[in-house]
């Protein structure tokens, strides 16, 4: 993953921390590197998901499908962005979006348990924690609305 370290920089997540410190986070959230063809189904309606991603290369589309066949195209994500951490870090893990690869891609998944599960878990990191299911349950919670309203 040093060879995506430039890409892995640009993301928000990494923000005001040393590119040098990157390895040694993504080593202790025990991050997998994951390769994917286009037309790969990473995250399907209905799946529970408990990582997020970040995109080292190639295109993935986010889309909302529904029973009598429509589909609603939510984003398409690129390179050194990130995706499904709403999902992960809400209270809810179920998933009412499907991502695809739309081109041969390669990922980074991190397990969010990871993220809070080390030998220095304090009061302060589960406020963060706490925090951050809040406002993915909002964000969501918005997401259906907005899904609802535009029918």
């Amino acid at each position: 993953m040093i060879n995506y370290i430039d890409i892995i920089i640009k993301t928000n997540l990494f923000e005001n921390i040393d590119k040098k410190e990157i390895p040694n986070i993504l080593e202790n959230f025990k991050s997998q590197k994951k390769s994917c063809d286009k037309g790969n189904i990473i995250i399907d309606t209905g799946d529970k998901v408990e990582s997020i991603y970040i995109i080292l290369n190639g295109k993935i589309e986010i889309s909302k499908e529904y029973e009598d066949t429509r589909k609603n195209i939510v984003n398409i994500f690129e390179s050194g962005e990130i995706f499904a951490e709403a999902i992960a870090l809400s209270t809810n893990k179920i998933s009412p979006i499907t991502a695809v690869s739309l081109s041969r891609s390669e990922l980074i998944k991190i397990n969010v348990k990871n993220i809070f599960d080390n030998n220095l878990k304090n009061n302060k990191n589960i406020f963060i924690e706490n925090l951050l299911k809040i406002i993915s349950d909002k964000n969501k919670f918005l997401s259906i609305k907005n899904d609802i309203l535009s029918q």
